[in-house]
């Protein structure tokens, strides 16, 4: 789902591409649709990531998967097994490799320069989306749609869930209350999914800012996927004695090569279950340590 303004789907999330080259057993179509989108993926040589409200849903015309970035569990269609060495821990997936293989001209994915690929953009209801298809070499056909996720405000993002949207009583002195994301149905983009991301930036931050963000994911029940981390990666906390998983680092690559990744990347996650919902709190940029995110994890309400 990963550039500056679109990200591909298939380049920000190589660990589904991974997947879909599992022939025996096959994997499922409900596995691929729900299982490790919303893959943080950094570039170096890129001055800033890919917006992290952006929505990029790939969807293999065979089997119509649909890989949903920023919800990021989709449709909640019964619960899947996740393959062998994989763990959903909340929010989070663990047991990922340290290093992503990219897809290449013989993978039936979408990626920058893939070949046979068109490009259209269409507006609906509002959100501007840009469509990529590709023919493959064997007849199968790949899309994609990528769109920003739409913000609003809190009072109007509470009327679009079925939970109580909640927020944080205590911040880092310089971060407020920016916005609340909401993610919008496809195909026709009037609904939107039961789920919220409250996100705080500095003082004086633009709108589109891609780093120095924090976000609460909100969602009722358990996702059966996420970001999706090394088992090495994963660290046990707990917030208000309850348990919960704290990750630091981030995928990172250069233009063309896997991305690997790296425990030292100012990205950290937590996430944990309370009053019925997954939280996902995560923090790009900002420079917080582990008890920083638990304090303000402790102060949801």
């Amino acid at each position: 789902m990963t550039m500056n303004e679109l990200t591909e789907p298939w380049d920000a999330d190589p660990l589904a591409v991974r997947l879909s080259r599992i022939q025996d057993p096959p994997v499922s179509t409900n596995l691929l649709a729900r299982v490790l989108s919303q893959t943080p993926v950094r570039n170096q040589r890129v001055t800033h990531r890919p917006p992290a409200a952006l929505i990029a849903v790939a969807g293999l015309v065979a089997l119509l998967v649909v890989l949903l970035a920023a919800t990021p569990a989709g449709a909640f269609v019964g619960r899947a097994v996740l393959p062998p060495g994989l763990q959903q821990l909340f929010g989070l997936v663990s047991g990922a490799p340290q290093k992503l293989n990219r897809p290449g001209p013989n993978d039936c994915a979408i990626y920058p320069g893939s070949p046979n690929t068109t490009i259209t953009t269409t507006v609906k209801n509002g959100v501007a989306i840009t469509h990529e298809t590709r023919t493959c070499s064997n007849g199968q056909t790949v899309s994609s749609d990528g769109f920003r996720m739409p913000e609003m405000s809190p009072q109007a993002a509470q009327q679009l869930v079925s939970f109580r949207i909640q927020t944080a009583a205590w911040l880092p002195s310089d971060l407020q209350l920016a916005a609340v994301g909401m993610l919008p149905k496809a195909p026709d983009f009037t609904t939107y999914e039961n789920q919220a991301v409250v996100k705080y930036r500095p003082r004086g931050a633009s709108s589109t800012a891609t780093t120095g963000v924090l976000s609460i994911d909100e969602r009722p029940g358990v996702p059966m996927n996420g970001p999706a981390v090394p088992s090495s990666a994963a660290q046990t906390v707990q917030i208000n004695g309850q348990p919960a998983v704290y990750v630091q680092g981030s995928y990172e690559s250069n233009p063309g090569q896997s991305p690997t990744w790296n425990p030292n990347a100012d990205v950290e996650e937590l996430s944990w279950q309370a009053d019925g919902l997954t939280f996902l709190l995560t923090a790009d940029g900002l420079g917080l340590s582990r008890s920083d995110l638990i304090r303000i994890a402790e102060s949801i309400h």
